[in-house]
């Protein structure tokens, strides 16, 4: 016990770790080579035991990037030349107030520029306005393949997190089931 080293504070965030730690567009490169090998596999899979059609797969990484000093999304999706590769994009959160990933994009743009009209501009409401809109479309079941329990994640220079809005309903009942398990997640309540 006397040789263990005695316990240290340790600011993960001093210049010294931060330029060690690689940046989101590096984590977005490895992510792409990762993703590149198991879509292969699934491709494979899917033409010769499943169908002919084409896999779709999308995914985005986002965060603080302390390299860049700044908040940073990538969105890897399957390239339109190769369903076994994916290409890379930046996203500028900057020019945007949120950003979607998936399918019936257009539609929901729409929805939440319609739910923008409702409220005054920047207030409480009007930044939630995204939510608003999801929630509704999930809720009535507008599009067959969107459903589930909205989701929101969001990222700062000291951490991120995933936050389920719920209605006041729900915080009464407590507990939800979120992808098979009991959870009692970080609320928002709508």
């Amino acid at each position: 016990m006397s040789k263990l080293l005695p316990v240290q504070d340790v600011d993960i965030f001093s210049n010294e770790m931060v330029k060690h730690l690689p940046s989101i567009e590096d984590i977005a490169n490895l992510l792409k080579n990762i993703a590149d090998k198991s879509l292969a596999e699934v491709c494979d899979y899917n033409f010769s035991i499943m169908s002919k059609e084409l896999v779709r797969s999308e995914l985005s990484i986002f965060g603080y990037c302390h390299k860049n000093e700044r908040l940073e999304c990538y969105s890897l999706k399957n390239s339109c030349h190769s369903q076994r590769e994916f290409e890379i994009e930046y996203i500028d959160l900057y020019s945007t107030n949120f950003y979607l990933l998936g399918d019936k994009q257009e539609q929901i743009r729409e929805s939440i520029e319609n739910e923008y009209a409702n409220y005054d501009y920047q207030t409480l409401n009007w930044w939630r306005a995204p939510s608003y809109a999801l929630k509704n479309i999930v809720e009535q079941e507008q599009f067959e393949t969107i459903g589930g329990k909205l989701q929101l994640a969001r990222a700062y220079p000291h951490g991120a997190d995933v936050i389920f809005p719920v209605t006041e309903e729900e915080v009464m009942e407590g507990t939800y089931l979120l992808g098979g398990f009991i959870t009692t997640p970080r609320k928002m309540v709508l």
